[in-house]
């Protein structure tokens, strides 16, 4: 798992081994295999806000479009809704090809932060069907939007 973390940083970041494995300990992590080989992981919390935010997703380069990220989030938003939670977030480098990627899973454009180095753009999808966007608070310190999941504020990724 660390070496495709290593591999993909540039994308996804990096997490210390240490978090990763406590991560992996407290099954904050899914993992996709394929052959029995790691070929993925989704690194996400469940936040006790009822949000559930998704750190890293990370698919294997040689089976990206092969639906492996698909199924991977898929099976996280199944368990989200299961536990209750409201809504999945996630931030996304706004240079990143990957942010096709969340918008061809149904996921809304809730707004952009300034990360550390780039823009970040943030994901989100309510999970919960008696809420509206506008219904979930999600803590963005940085936002450049003061309600970053108002729909007058998204920023269009077509």
């Amino acid at each position: 798992m660390l070496d495709l973390q290593n591999r993909l940083n540039y994308a996804v970041g990096v997490i210390p081994r240490g978090a990763i494995l406590e991560r992996i300990e407290t099954r904050r992590i899914l993992t996709v295999t394929v052959n029995g080989e790691l070929a993925g992981f989704l690194n996400y919390t469940h936040r006790r806000d009822r949000v559930t935010h998704v750190s890293q997703l990370a698919i294997d380069p040689e089976l990206w479009r092969q639906r492996f990220g698909t199924l991977a989030l898929a099976r996280l938003m199944t368990n989200a809704v299961n536990l209750g939670q409201d809504a999945l977030t996630l931030k996304c480098a706004e240079d990143l090809d990957a942010n096709s990627f969340w918008e061809t899973q149904a996921l809304d454009c809730w707004g952009q932060t300034n990360g550390r180095r780039r823009t970040l753009i943030i994901w989100g999808k309510v999970l919960n069907p008696r809420l509206e966007p506008s219904d979930i608070s999600i803590p963005l310190p940085n936002a450049n939007s003061g309600i970053p999941h108002a729909r007058t504020e998204q920023k269009s990724h077509a």
